[in-house]
């Protein structure tokens, strides 16, 4: 539902109509922002996420421009409100007038909030097709397929990049301190009587207040003080449902030894570090946040693969992308990114990819979607002298001769593959032992069930042809350059999983536009055109 503080509908027009004083140059980006992207949104393609019988709302298709523009200069909601009135490049690539009064910044909140799917207000319905908060996102791939910059080469690259949370790295004793305030705050506004209670006036007097996180004394002493009080503010608020309730209680079993007798859960202890769960809660903030490694840095928040066409000549564009957990690696995320690369590109034949994707068992598994994995395949990480490769295997007898013409004595076959072993005799009395195995007990061999394949693989990366085609993997990495440091993207601006995929969607929907924009003929001023007849349709 739309709230805008409004007195009358507004109709936006082409700004070139009454800004015609000089000093903005004809070819500035205002102008052909305007006419690729305002110009074409139509604001019928949000109506999904307003209610039906809700007040006539601001241009959604306003809104959505407003959006793309705030990730490219990194405005705040207020900060790109503010532009729409300040800056003569945003009215006129936004198409309003000088008397053009801004809206409250809430709006924006309100419009994310719909394209997350949830609820604008308490007890309101939440948006029936939000499109997983890809609308926009797919709005402007199918500004830049209509203008005929998509070249159907049915190619992708891919790559990943971390994206933080919003969420301080807290010590054991601030996330209980800060857990426990959360609750005391929530509970006293549920139940305003609970002040009267001795124990809870005293809960509430001692974490009320926001306070300094790091400061506090962070001794087992401390922490077991803590955990007895949070234990007490739990038995005081046993009987209500809240989500700050239910945090603390995992807090509390993540760091603290607890006896129950009588009915009664008492703080036996403080939990040793080494028995705690792999992944605690980071943040009472961020209860659904993870932690995960990126070349042995530790980072909270999540994983973002980015699918761009790769293409030799002409721009390239952001077509799918997924986000995914910090701890999942890229190869076990590949099923995933192919998939999304399947429906972003129904025609796609090659997926770019560095080293992390790749595995044989990746490579299986594009080829029977009908895609080539252009990837670096695994080395051989075998630290004996002699390779497997000089090696002589007969498949069909099973049986393994060494360069020395020893045959092998065992072969047994598995669900990963195939073990094969010579006889501990015959490697003792070879010369060349100390340069094939250390074992005791002879030489040993490991093959995957798709050796044959590891193989193949391993002599086309040498091919010119494989090289020639695998750089065209390495912009992508540019693309990452853009996102991080002109986009944001780095650091999520929004709190929770579907903020942080949000927050994704919003940085990759505003390259993708800018690319348009920068890809855009040099247009002369827009002949006058108004916006948008009626919104009633978009309510």
């Amino acid at each position: 539902m739309g709230l805008p503080k409004q007195k009358l509908q507004n109709f936006f027009f082409n700004a070139a109509e009454y800004d015609d004083m000089g000093g903005i140059p004809a070819d500035h980006w205002c102008y052909r922002f305007w006419t690729c992207v305002t110009k074409q949104i139509d604001d019928s393609r949000f109506s999904a996420l307003y209610h039906p019988e809700g007040a006539k709302p601001i241009s959604p298709g306003l809104i959505m421009c407003i959006m793309i523009l705030q990730y490219k200069f990194g405005y705040s909601d207020r900060g790109a409100v503010e532009a729409t009135i300040m800056r003569r490049d945003w009215r006129i690539a936004l198409g309003i007038e000088f008397g053009w009064e801004g809206f409250e910044p809430s709006v924006l909140c309100d419009m994310r909030k719909r394209l997350q799917g949830l609820p604008v207000r308490e007890g309101q319905k939440p948006p029936t097709d939000a499109e997983g908060g890809l609308l926009l996102f797919n709005i402007v791939l199918d500004l830049i397929r209509e203008a005929g910059l998509l070249e159907n080469s049915g190619r992708l690259r891919v790559d990943a990049t971390h994206i933080l949370a919003q969420a301080a790295r807290l010590n054991r004793a601030d996330v209980v301190s800060e857990s426990t305030r959360l609750l005391v705050r929530d509970a006293a506004k549920r139940r305003p009587e609970l002040l009267e209670d001795p124990q809870f006036s005293s809960l509430s007097e001692q974490y009320g207040e926001e306070r300094w996180v790091g400061t506090g004394d962070g001794s087992d002493e401390a922490l077991l003080k803590l955990g007895k009080d949070a234990q007490l503010l739990l038995d005081l608020c046993s009987d209500m449902d809240l989500a700050a309730k239910d945090t603390l209680v995992r807090v509390v079993e993540e760091n603290f030894v607890r006896e129950t007798e009588d009915d009664a859960t008492t703080v036996a202890g403080v939990l040793p570090a080494d028995q705690r769960p792999k992944q605690p809660l980071v943040s009472p903030h961020e209860p659904d946040v993870e932690t995960g490694k990126k070349r042995n840095t530790p980072f909270s928040g999540d994983k973002l693969h980015v699918l761009e066409t790769a293409n030799r000549l002409g721009p390239n564009f952001v077509l799918g992308l997924a986000v995914t957990g910090p701890r999942m690696d890229d190869i076990s995320a590949f099923p995933l990114v192919l998939a999304e690369a399947r429906k972003a590109c129904p025609t796609l034949s090659q997926l770019l990819a560095d080293a992390g994707y790749s595995s044989v068992a990746n490579g299986v598994l594009a080829r029977k979607e009908g895609v080539d994995l252009i990837a670096p395949p695994r080395g051989n990480s075998s630290r004996n002298g002699i390779p497997r490769d000089a090696f002589i295997l007969d498949l069909v007898n099973q049986v393994a001769t060494c360069p020395e013409g020893k045959t092998s004595s065992v072969w047994s076959d598995g669900d990963d593959g195939a073990n094969i072993r010579f006889k501990a005799a015959d490697c003792n009395a070879c010369q060349r032992r100390a340069e094939c195995t250390t074992s005791k007990q002879g030489r040993s061999l490991s093959l995957t069930q798709h050796h044959e394949q590891l193989e193949r693989d391993r002599q086309r990366a040498e091919t010119p042809e494989f090289k020639d085609l695998y750089r065209l993997r390495a912009p992508v990495e540019g693309t990452f350059s853009q996102l991080v440091n002109g986009y944001g993207l780095r650091r999520s601006r929004y709190k929770g999983r579907s903020g942080r995929h949000l927050h994704s969607v919003l940085a990759v929907t505003a390259l993708n536009a800018w690319r348009l924009v920068e890809a855009a003929p040099m247009v002369a001023k827009p002949q006058p055109r108004p916006h948008s007849e009626s919104l009633t349709e978009a309510r």
